[in-house]
């Protein structure tokens, strides 16, 4: 048969073109096959990943637990101390409070000294 303007094939001419789609439909199938092979190993890394994350939140968590004990504990210690007065023998000074009482007790014992002297 002779191809006239491309509506009459030969059947050599058909089955290069079979082959053609083919060889073109195996390509596609062997990138689509790679891509997806990349795609699980991407999903593993993933996972694995989101696995260490979890563990990191879980650690977090029970250590914000841990401080929050320990903050629990400090308040009610700090509110015992806040009851605790004079008559119970305890003064909870301020480092400025404490600076100014020793310079009372330091210009007490000059002057008591000055006088006995």
């Amino acid at each position: 048969m002779v191809s006239q303007e491309g509506l009459y094939t030969t059947p050599a001419e058909s089955l290069q073109s079979i082959d053609r789609a083919l060889l073109d439909l195996l390509d596609k199938a062997k990138r689509a096959s790679d891509l997806i092979a990349g795609l699980r190993e991407s999903n593993t890394r993933l996972l694995e990943h989101i696995k260490t994350l979890e563990k990191t939140i879980e650690d977090f968590q029970q250590q914000l637990h841990h401080k929050d004990k320990e903050i629990e504990e400090l308040k009610q210690r700090g509110s015992v101390m806040n009851t605790l007065d004079a008559s119970d023998g305890v003064f909870l000074l301020t480092a400025e409070e404490r600076e100014a009482l020793e310079k009372k007790i330091t210009d007490l014992l000059q002057k008591l000294h000055t006088h006995l002297a």
